[in-house]
């Protein structure tokens, strides 16, 4: 078994240099291109087509027949992949909400918070209850058809915001830099997600997302490169990118200062708690071989994703003084490839709306009907971003918020619970009764509009007195401490969940 492992992880370490050197080498040559005075249109098209290419070829690879493979990547994330998928996914995620100046909606502290809190402590532990998605911990320790249902709904429709907002920014971006249409950049995005995520699930989502790290990078890299390659000295341009860094910290400490009061304090702390369990920044600890991996894999990454914002802080400058053809179009590909990883975790998110594991007689259900599910599911997710965007039905912000606000009020109060072993199905929908009624108070004495703008203090409000309501009553009408039944050990065959295929 160890040397399989170690022979499939010398492929895929060859795969992934190919791929960087490919990349690279097709970057180089859209420069040259432009050197040597080639058409704009065809230095323009190189960068998206190369990139689009790879993430599609990395897609339709990965497609497989095997639950293991489909849910959990076969526990293949090795640490340093697991980073950069991270990486990749929060990046994009910040992205997407950046645009049109949504970013001061979800404070980036905020944000941040709720990111370092998701890498390191709300994925390794639902690693290491066996899961291979986070609506599979709730859904696995208390065995009930209404709970179940409930958390199928959210996870659908949180994989749905999630989706829309990366879809709406690709479709902005794409007829741009390939000169399509915005309904024919639509129908083309489509296509694209549909192969990334439906062939392989979480395989397709992992490797697309490690891949987009190193092209997020490279453009994000580039621009400092130049800086100090063009310096004769090597003090000139550290002092200056230290200038702009410090300039870039001023303008975004006047930015969150400039934020409304009403938003500064609780819903901030909301903002955190919702990413922190947003269900795509998990997808490198389900695809990582334990738990201690799926940690390392959240240590590397939070490191990355800082190493990305400050080179976009010192970057973004530099970007703007250049002004050639090939620049200008890698960074729209960058962009474009943030969001088609936006929107491929969203559908994947909607996707897993069905559970992996076996508590409901699944057993007994063929793994062709669970793919035949998840994909169906993903499609129709693919589907309803498509509709989303034709019709400029979202703005990005706004659909991120909603998601981490709907993943707060009703998946939240019952994760939470999982931890304790006194708790009882009966109060876990308790829990997400109460945040339901409680919201739904907030929305009849204040309007569904004050609901909508205050989104994720009211999802707070609503999480707290479910999870208050249900711990209490674990704590003073469940069963008697030592008759507690403990939390299984594992909800899932690790290797592999199908052992006949």
């Amino acid at each position: 078994m160890e040397r399989h492992k170690a022979v499939s992880q010398t492929r895929i370490d060859g795969r992934a240099a190919f791929a960087c050197a490919a990349y690279l080498i097709g970057v180089g040559l859209a420069f040259l291109l432009e050197r040597i005075g080639a058409p704009d249109g065809l230095v323009r098209v190189l960068g998206p087509v190369l990139a689009l290419a790879a993430i599609v070829l990395i897609g339709a690879l990965t497609r497989t027949t095997r639950i293991a493979a489909f849910y959990a990547a076969d526990h293949s994330g090795a640490p340093r992949y697991g980073a950069a998928a991270y990486a990749a996914i929060a990046a994009s995620l910040v992205a997407c909400a950046a645009q049109d100046g949504g970013l001061a909606a979800p404070r980036l502290a905020a944000l941040a918070v709720g990111f370092v809190l998701a890498a390191l402590v709300v994925a390794p532990l639902a690693r290491g209850a066996g899961a291979t998605s986070l609506r599979d911990v709730v859904s696995a320790r208390y065995k009930i058809l209404p709970l179940r249902l409930v958390l199928a709904g959210v996870c659908f429709a949180t994989g749905v915001l999630i989706a829309a907002a990366g879809y709406e920014v690709a479709a902005d971006t794409l007829p741009g830099l390939l000169g399509l249409s915005r309904d024919g950049a639509i129908a083309a995005i489509g296509v694209i997600l549909t192969l990334i995520v439906a062939p392989g699930g979480l395989a397709g989502l992992f490797w697309v997302a490690a891949a987009a790290c190193g092209m997020i990078g490279l453009v994000l890299f580039l621009p400092i490169g130049w800086r100090i390659a063009a310096d004769s000295g090597a003090g000139a341009p550290l002092l200056g990118g230290g200038a702009e860094i410090a300039a870039s910290l001023a303008r975004a400490a006047a930015r969150l200062s400039a934020a409304p009061p009403a938003r500064s304090g609780f819903d901030d702390v909301a903002v955190a708690l919702g990413a922190a369990i947003l269900p795509p920044l998990a997808t490198s600890a389900f695809a990582s071989a334990a738990a201690s991996s799926a940690r390392r894999a959240g240590l590397f990454g939070v490191a990355a994703a800082a190493l990305f914002a400050l080179a976009f802080a010192v970057g973004a400058p530099l970007w703007q003084a250049y002004q050639g053809v090939a620049g200008q179009s890698l960074r729209a590909s960058a962009l474009l490839i943030s969001a088609i990883v936006c929107a491929a975790a969203g559908v994947h998110t909607a996707s897993r709306a069905t559970s992996a594991e076996s508590a409901y007689g699944y057993e007994n259900v063929l793994a062709s009907a669970r793919l035949a599910r998840s994909r169906g599911l993903a499609l129709l997710a693919v589907g309803i971003g498509a509709l989303c965007a034709l019709n400029h039905a979202v703005r990005p912000a706004e659909a991120l918020v909603g998601a981490l606000a709907l993943s707060l009020a009703f998946l939240g109060p019952p994760l939470a619970l999982a931890a304790s072993s006194r708790s009882r199905a009966a109060h876990a929908i308790a829990s997400v009764a109460t945040s339901l009624a409680t919201i739904a108070a907030l929305a009849w004495t204040n309007g569904l509009a004050f609901v909508l703008a205050q989104a994720p203090a009211v999802a707070l409000t609503g999480a707290a007195a479910g999870f208050a309501l249900g711990w209490a009553a674990s704590l003073f009408g469940g069963s008697p401490r030592g008759a507690a039944e403990p939390p299984p050990a594992g909800l899932f065959v690790e290797s592999p969940f199908d052992p006949d295929a």
